[in-house]
């Protein structure tokens, strides 16, 4: 009986001490099904080339968790069956630092997650024959090869970036990533300020190089930008990415900015940001080419570069409010240049924006090219009507596009059609004087681009830059219509100075907020509360953590209910 008086309390001793630790025989990290503790964690390159070997070929997912900065001794090889994941410990991200060969060689799979492989400028990245997987922000930087400085994706190989950098590797082909034959999916992440470089032969690819019926497919929030194809008297090619014989699609959110294409010392500068070569290329969705740039003696193709071998299926197709800005060209094709002089391997919709591209010079589109191009449309253009202007699309017909500034007399006498100024450059604001135009008994303030003065005034000497043709209006008055100071307003008709507000009639000084009404102080908010954790930390509706106090809050209170029913008995007794 004695034992059966302290069973309440042991009852809800137990209760208690359940809810608060459901389960304390487990104990360790779990991440992908994977059980952690501190053993696991490595710190050295004997150590993390021990579980690497250790790891089974059958497909299994091994986890290695690094602790620490390591240097490798020699590459790490990923065995065919083999599925490794190696992330940093915590919130850190520890570096694996290689400054002579690849850090990875895959035939198996690899994923990082939080982890950064360092070249050191000497050291390769990763080559990948198996799969290889980067996400949650992985990083490879400062690496080095021949071909795909930072990632070398071989024939039949397969690399998915969803997250993590791509930052400041080098090689001859594929700065960034080098794919022969092999299948790239992008959906996050940045490829960036990487580098495609050759003396006097060719550099191709700064970030992205793909051949040999390469898949490389980039969609969502990612980021291609900063890459460089360039070299003394080399032929620079795809400053951002270099496709041949291959399929590219670049859809949705995507954005390529300021890659380049050349130097100053460079024989040729094609593709900027993007070079086609025998490839399908399908760009749709918000995709922004912006400032990437073709330069050199010759400099083609500031956004993209079509070239065609007469292949039936090469083709660019844009669509879907892609925007093609701010490219540069210093030969021809601002924005795209086009090396089938048919057009007829180019499909943009009407969606297209094109906008503040340049070249070397602009010409006048040819005339009903909405008919004789019926697969170039377009929502706007930097210059012209149309996009066949050699700052959108390159296009030459011998008529290079000048802007004039015509002198409206306005009502006046004369008139003047000012020289012809090229695209963007600028042109001086004359003086009345030296337009011909005349008005007796009216005076000249300025130039007005409305004829009844409501655009934008110009005075004598301003500067004006050209994009388009301009009429400025003269603007009169006439010193007849002038206001006489004799009529100005009658001193009898002035205001009333005894019309002055009744004070009466005036606000009632006694007719303030009552005090009564005003803020109650107690209703106002309380400095104290604001900010509160306490407050701010409360379960709400729907949360887990609500089903948990509500748990507890309904044991604590029959573990309470217990225990008095059970003293009240023992008082009975």
């Amino acid at each position: 009986m004695k034992m059966l008086k302290g069973f309440p309390i042991a009852l809800a001793i137990f209760i208690i001490l359940f809810v608060t630790n459901p389960n304390p025989f487990v104990s360790g990290a779990v991440v992908s099904g994977a059980v952690f503790s501190e053993t696991d964690m490595i710190t050295t390159f004997d150590g993390l080339l021990s579980e690497i070997k250790a790891a089974p070929d059958d497909g299994t997912e091994t986890i290695v968790k690094i602790n620490n900065n390591i240097t490798l001794s020699s590459t790490l090889p990923i065995k065919s069956g083999q599925n490794i994941t190696v992330m940093s410990a915590g919130d850190a991200s520890f570096t694996l630092t290689q400054a002579d060969g690849r850090h990875f060689n895959v035939w198996g799979s690899l994923t990082l997650a939080n982890i950064i492989l360092d070249g050191g400028t000497t050291g390769g990245g990763v080559e990948v024959v198996g799969t290889f997987h980067m996400i949650a922000d992985a990083v490879v930087r400062n690496c080095s090869a021949t071909h795909g400085g930072g990632v070398h994706v071989d024939t039949h190989g397969n690399f998915l970036m969803k997250g993590g950098t791509i930052d400041n590797n080098k090689a001859s082909d594929g700065g960034g990533i080098f794919i022969i034959g092999g299948d790239v999916s992008i959906t996050g992440g940045e490829i960036v300020n990487n580098t495609a470089t050759s003396s006097d032969e060719k550099a191709l690819g700064g970030g992205i190089y793909v051949s040999s019926d390469g898949t490389v497919n980039v969609t969502g929030n990612v980021n291609i930008s900063g890459n460089k194809a360039f070299g003394n008297n080399a032929i620079c090619i795809g400053g951002g990415i270099y496709a041949s014989n291959s399929t590219v699609t670049i859809h949705n959110n995507v954005r390529m900015t300021g890659n380049e294409a050349g130097s100053a010392s460079a024989k040729y500068g094609l593709g900027g940001g993007i070079y086609v070569s025998s490839s399908q290329v399908n760009i749709s969705g918000k995709v922004k080419i912006d400032s990437n740039k073709a330069i050199g003696s010759q400099g083609f193709g500031g956004g993209i570069f079509l070239y065609t071998e007469d292949v039936p299926s090469d083709i660019l197709t844009i669509s879907g409010g892609a925007e093609i800005s701010g490219n540069v060209a210093s030969g021809d094709g601002g924005g795209i240049f086009n090396a089938d002089s048919t057009y007829s391997n180019l499909s943009v919709d009407m969606q297209t924006i094109f906008t503040g591209n340049s070249a070397s010079n602009a010409y006048t589109p040819p005339q009903d090219a909405l008919n004789l191009y019926p697969n170039i449309r377009f929502a706007s253009v930097s210059i012209a009507d149309h996009p066949l202007n050699n700052y959108d699309i390159n296009y030459s017909n011998g008529n290079l596009l000048t802007y004039t500034v015509t002198y409206h007399a306005n009502g006046a006498t004369g008139g003047y059609e000012g020289p012809e100024v090229f695209p963007g450059e600028t042109d001086t604001v004359l003086p009345l004087s030296d337009t011909g135009i005349s008005f007796a008994e009216h005076n000249f303030i300025g130039w007005n681009t409305a004829s009844d003065g409501g655009g934008l005034f110009y005075s004598p000497g301003d500067k004006i830059t050209l994009n388009n043709n301009i009429i400025l209006y003269a603007v009169w008055t006439n010193p007849e219509t002038t206001v006489d100071p004799e009529t100005t307003v009658n001193p009898e008709t002035s205001v009333n100075p005894e019309a002055t507000v009744n004070p009466e009639t005036s606000v009632n000084p006694e007719a303030t907020v009552n005090p009564e009404t005003s803020v109650n102080p107690e209703t106002s908010v309380n400095p104290e509360k604001l900010g509160n954790p306490s407050e701010s930390e409360n379960p709400k509706t729907g949360d887990n953590s609500s089903i948990v106090l509500w748990i507890y809050i309904a044991l604590i209170a029959l573990t309470i209910s217990v225990l008095l029913l059970y003293a009240k008995r023992n008082l009975r007794i």
